[in-house]
């Protein structure tokens, strides 16, 4: 090697990159160091120098070229192309020291810039086929792939109803796609699944028609808005507008007959093959599965949906909900797991669970048409005089009757026992529900059916207790203690720097606790604060693309600490004076209706205000809890669920609701007064957390900071 002084750009580039992988603590570079030392290089002819070369180059990015490949597999195609990438570099790197003539040189720059764009393409082309033949839900561990192809109209979701599908009438094709979450690159924590999904807010794209005479079917978001606003209200009044649902009559009708046919020995008159193809309706009607995934040959038997004892059978599922990875002993939570378990008649999926009698799938493969199925769908339309019957409307029946049809229930005991997917209903990985409870409002839903009893429902006694939902949620016991805790912390200190910074961060945290508010950085800016009405607007995605807007009330309680907290800002202010940064920048907090936060630190060096970030807290709380400060959202929607807070409300606070379906949208009729009155929710749980005592407890550090 020559002098340092004469060392090429290339050369200094590796020589750089090996020192980085040698004392970087980057994993990154790390890795690079690894690959390197375990590179063999006992078959590199080094006696032909340009043939070593060649050799060396190749076989580095070849070992790049091959973690890519693998990390797309896992799903980290960011970390897999960083790296693949930075081994590119050195091995181009390695050519460029070595070759020195122009054509060389230009022809390895073309020859990288080819292939990174070939790594571009696979990398796309990998995640849209990952993308087509990945399965929405997080419950369905078995998927069948079927043994016949289905009409491109039909895109059949193998473990969920096909709500937006239909054989018989079909309507325009509508693909529901979302856009990936843009979590804050500050937050300076690893995000859970459950706030990346949250944070993806989805948007619907009409696909081509699969039928020329309704290509110019417009869909509803194209008329005009005196008929959006006229099917909005409708549904708020739950009248039935949706041409893929039967009225609360027509499920009943349908239920009692399916349940006869298939359960009653005195339906002699029908064929074994009518009566099997009754059996798997039914199951299908109370199981919310599709048929096409029901019929595959020993999927009841060998799935893991289907629990099968010689008494007892039951649906069982995992949401999919991120587990703890630090266990926190001192605290307690509220659910101990996230399996739902359904019980199902025992003799109906016994009998199933018998491939020999589901009916024959090879009878007619060319038509993608099941004859059974379809000739006793027929028999059903005359008989009972519905002629929109299909296997689409009974797949989602179970769905529609826990939203629309039965008291008590609504939207997300829905999800919970239809098995949505994860972006289509985030709140159930927030959520906090004992099994027996969704079991209670599933049996009810099929006893409100179940009118002329021909089920018997002795198989539904034996239920678990266990509490399903978010693996976060803490008790309320449990966040009493844990804010007494920070506050005998906070206390335990006289300087004034110190303390101001652990009060800030404390009223940070009643913030969050009284709220639900996304804890991310830059919380609560003061135009967006209303201290004399109660309300804050906030705009917490981090992804500006899919930014909302919305309104959550402040309870008394929280804003006596605002409050409090200004006077606090005013103490530190005059003491401030010979600091500009920090007086400036209280003189906009206090006097400005400014876009900046209310809640403020001061620097490690005490000489600059600045906004509270994520980082921050998790540090300011490292001591007392091992949780991101995410576990704030999750306590106050179990709190406002078990309050009995109503789902709509709840959903609004929390920022779960749906594409158009916000409370405060221009299509919805619920009012600002509404939404305004869970602040005396939020003052029960301020109340249950002892927060009045709190108050005392500012006051009494209020009038120490006076006196320092």
């Amino acid at each position: 090697m020559v002098g340092a002084d004469f060392l090429s750009c290339a050369e200094k580039t590796i020589i750089l990159r090996i020192k980085l992988a040698i004392f970087s603590n980057s994993p990154n570079y790390q890795w690079i160091w690894q690959v390197l030392q375990s590179e063999p290089l006992d078959k590199i002819d080094f006696e032909n120098t340009s043939s070593a070369i060649e050799q060396f180059t190749s076989r580095l990015k070849q070992t790049a070229d091959n973690y890519l490949h693998q990390m797309l597999i896992l799903n980290d195609a960011k970390v897999g192309e960083k790296r693949s990438r930075q081994l590119h570099y050195i091995a181009k790197a390695t050519q460029l020291s070595f070759y020195k003539g122009k054509r060389q040189r230009a022809k390895i720059e073309r020859d990288d810039e080819q292939h990174e764009q070939n790594q571009q393409q696979a990398i796309k082309e990998f995640q849209a086929l990952r993308d087509r033949n990945s399965t929405p839900s997080q419950s369905a561990q078995v998927v069948v792939e079927p043994i016949f192809q289905l009409p491109l109209s039909y895109d059949y979701r193998w473990d969920k109803p096909p709500f937006d599908k239909d054989l018989e009438n079909t309507t325009p094709n509508i693909q529901t796609q979302f856009l990936l979450p843009n979590i804050d690159s500050n937050a300076q924590t690893n995000i859970t699944f459950e706030e990346a999904v949250e944070n993806a807010q989805q948007f619907l794209t009409y696909q081509d028609r699969p039928s020329a005479s309704i290509a110019h079917n417009p869909p509803l978001q194209s008329v005009e808005l005196t008929l959006q606003q006229l099917y909005i209200s409708r549904r708020d009044f739950r009248f039935n507008t949706d041409t893929h649902a039967l009225s609360q009559w027509g499920y009943q009708v349908l239920f009692n007959r399916l349940a006869f046919d298939a359960l009653v020995s005195q339906a002699s008159e029908l064929s074994v093959a009518h009566k099997n193809a009754a059996k798997l309706l039914l199951l299908s009607f109370i199981t919310a599965m599709p048929i096409k995934t029901l019929i595959q040959p020993l999927f009841i038997a060998t799935s893991s949906l289907f629990t099968i004892q010689k008494t007892q059978v039951t649906l069982s599922y995992h949401l999919g909900i991120t587990p703890r990875k630090i266990e926190q002993s001192h605290l307690v939570f509220e659910n101990s797991s996230d399996k739902v378990s359904l019980p199902l008649p025992v003799a109906l999926v016994h009998h199933l669970a018998n491939s020999d009698n589901l009916p024959n799938i090879e009878a007619d493969i060319s038509q993608n048409k099941i004859n059974e199925i379809a000739d006793y769908l027929k028999v059903l339309r005359e008989s009972l005089e519905l002629p929109y019957l299909s296997i689409n409307r009974i797949e989602m029946a179970l769905a529609t009757l826990l939203t629309r049809y039965l008291a008590g229930s609504h939207g997300h005991i829905a999800e919970l026992v239809c098995r949505m997917p994860a972006p289509d209903a985030p709140a159930m990985y927030y959520s906090s529900h004992a099994n027996s409870e969704i079991v209670k409002h599933y049996i009810k839903a099929l006893q409100q059916l179940n009118t002329q009893n021909h089920l018997v429902f002795d198989y539904s006694n034996r239920r678990t207790d266990a509490n399903v939902g978010s693996a976060f949620a803490l008790t309320l016991d449990s966040v009493k203690s844990l804010l007494e805790e920070v506050q005998n912390w906070i206390a335990s200190t006289n300087d004034f720097e110190p303390l101001f910074n652990r009060l800030s961060c404390y009223v940070w945290l009643v913030f969050c606790v009284l709220t639900g508010i996304r804890p991310n950085n830059a919380l609560g800016a003061v135009r967006d604060i209303d201290l004399e009405v109660g309300w804050i607007m906030v705009k917490d995605k981090p992804n500006k693309k899919v930014q909302n807007h919305r309104l959550i009330p402040l309870c008394d309680t929280l804003i006596k600490h605002l409050v409090i907290y200004q006077k606090i800002l005013a103490i530190l202010r005059t003491q401030s004076l010979d600091n500009p940064a920090i007086t400036a920048r209280l003189h906009r907090v206090t006097f400005d209706d400014a876009d900046i936060t209310l809640l403020n630190l001061l620097s490690e060096k005490f000489d600059k205000l600045h906004a509270i970030k994520r980082g921050d807290m998790n540090a300011f709380l490292q001591d007392f809890i091992k949780l991101d400060v995410y576990w704030t959202r999750h306590f106050v929607r179990t709190q406002l669920e078990k309050r009995q807070v109503p789902i709509h409300l709840i959903n609004t606070v929390i920022g779960h609701e749906k594409n158009q379906q916000e409370a405060l949208g221009k299509f919805s009729s619920t009012s600002k007064k509404q939404v305004h009155d869970v602040r005396h929710t939020f003052e029960h749980i301020a109340t249950d957390l002892a927060l009045d005592n709190s108050i005392h407890f500012l006051e009494q550090q209020l009038h120490q900071l006076k006196e320092k």
